[in-house]
């Protein structure tokens, strides 16, 4: 269910579902709302032309038709975030290294001891854990915000770092997005409202004191200040908290293309497998490093996990395999699995019909086909029906194969 412009939406399926048919609805009501347009357009001029003349009665018969035809809105695409991540220079090869560190405070004692780190040029670590382990700690400690318990911590050579706090300590809440802008770069006034117009702050949201400010817009300001800095390493410590999802896919774009070295806190799994190159985990109280993204970090919890674990399992009377190896799905569910199968062929083909669909009537209504138009458009409105019905066959199906798995 999405909330947009003032009204729900409602969308069948999942994410990726939803975001394709989210796009071909707006592309097909462009596509009408375009028709439409150049109709009231053309009736407009027939009847200005045809009014006081010959065609007066034919005229005031279209004027009579136009006068009860029920406008439709203009489609309204979300505003999104525009973000540009640029290191001003390049960093030496080696961003970080780390040699015998032990991170902690010395009222409290030490979190984890640190195995030798090096991070270099162009990848990123993801620093994953459970809250209160330590990470935060961790960054702080390579800025040198806090001493370390024992050992040492050195950046490379031309690093210049850009920190994205968690809580954005660094807002001071009592001045605005505009005030702290100008301040962090030289620009005009002008200039400096065209940026913030970048990170959706339009208006009068440029004059809110930042203590006002929503926990999304602090987090935009933040990233706006981060793209001034021009750093080629990013600490960034949880940076899609409180971000709407078009946003967070704006910054895993921005990342994903950017040309330095990132270290990221987060929990987002989806995140940290489309960016980390290593996976630091603080378990056990140390830091473990796991190469790749994390698909392979869970991937090796997995395989140690069944490693640890004793052999035998729970075994028949005779003695043989164990039931969860001989276990075989009913008739009843192999038949579930099997008309699931056929629905979701029969969805993707539905799906690829309508995205076809909508292209051909952006191509109608940018061509001024009118009659093209109303047929694609009755054409997408029975696809559209016939899609919706397969979905919830298929969500119907899902709950029944779910009752019987737990039967």
């Amino acid at each position: 269910w999405e909330l947009d412009h003032g009204r729900l939406e409602v969308y069948r399926g999942n994410y990726t579902q939803y975001a394709g048919q989210r796009a071909a609805r707006l592309a097909r009501r462009q596509a009408e709302y375009e028709a439409q347009a150049e109709y009231i357009a053309k009736t407009s001029e027939y009847i200005r032309r045809y009014k006081a003349g010959q065609r007066s009665k034919e005229a005031k018969g279209r004027e009579k038709r136009l006068a009860r035809l029920e406008r439709l809105e203009r489609p309204q695409e979300q505003r999104r975030l525009r973000l540009d991540l640029r290191t001003i220079s390049r960093s030496g090869d080696k961003v970080l290294e780390t040699h015998g560190l032990v991170v902690g405070y010395p009222e409290d004692g030490a979190l984890f001891a640190c195995p030798d780190l090096t991070l270099w040029r162009g990848e990123c670590a993801a620093l994953i854990g459970p809250n209160g382990a330590g990470k935060t700690t961790f960054l702080r400690t390579i800025l040198n915000q806090i001493p370390p318990l024992a050992g040492e911590s050195h950046l490379g050579a031309s690093v210049q770092v850009g920190y994205f706090a968690q809580a954005h300590e660094g807002l001071q809440p009592e001045r605005t997005p505009l005030e702290v802008v100008l301040a962090a770069r030289d620009m005009l006034v002008s200039e400096a409202r065209n940026y913030l117009a970048r990170f959706l702050f339009t208006g009068d949201d440029v004059f809110k004191p930042i203590a006002a400010l929503s926990g999304g817009e602090r987090g935009r300001l933040a990233l706006a200040l981060l793209a001034l800095q021009g750093a080629n390493f990013l600490l960034l410590d949880e940076p899609t908290n409180h971000l709407d999802i078009p946003s967070q896919e704006v910054l895993q774009e921005a990342l994903a293309g950017f040309a330095g070295t990132i270290l990221l806190v987060s929990h987002d799994r989806y995140l940290i497998n489309a960016l980390a190159t290593q996976v630091w985990a603080l378990e056990d109280g140390g830091l473990r490093v796991y190469e790749g993204g994390y698909t392979e970090y869970a991937q090796e919890r997995e395989r140690a996990r069944l490693g640890r674990q004793a052999p035998a399992g729970r075994r028949t009377k005779d003695g043989g395999r164990s039931i969860e190896d001989i276990r075989r799905p009913s008739p009843v569910r192999r038949q579930q699995r099997q008309r699931a199968a056929e629905l979701e062929a029969i969805i993707a083909e539905l799906e690829g019909r309508l995205a076809q669909l909508s292209r051909e009537l952006e191509e109608a209504g940018l061509a001024q086909k009118l009659d093209r138009v109303r047929a694609l458009g009755t054409e997408y409105t029975s696809v559209e029906a016939e899609l919706q019905a397969r979905l919830d066959e298929w969500s119907q199906l899902a709950d029944e194969g779910q009752r019987t798995d737990d039967a």
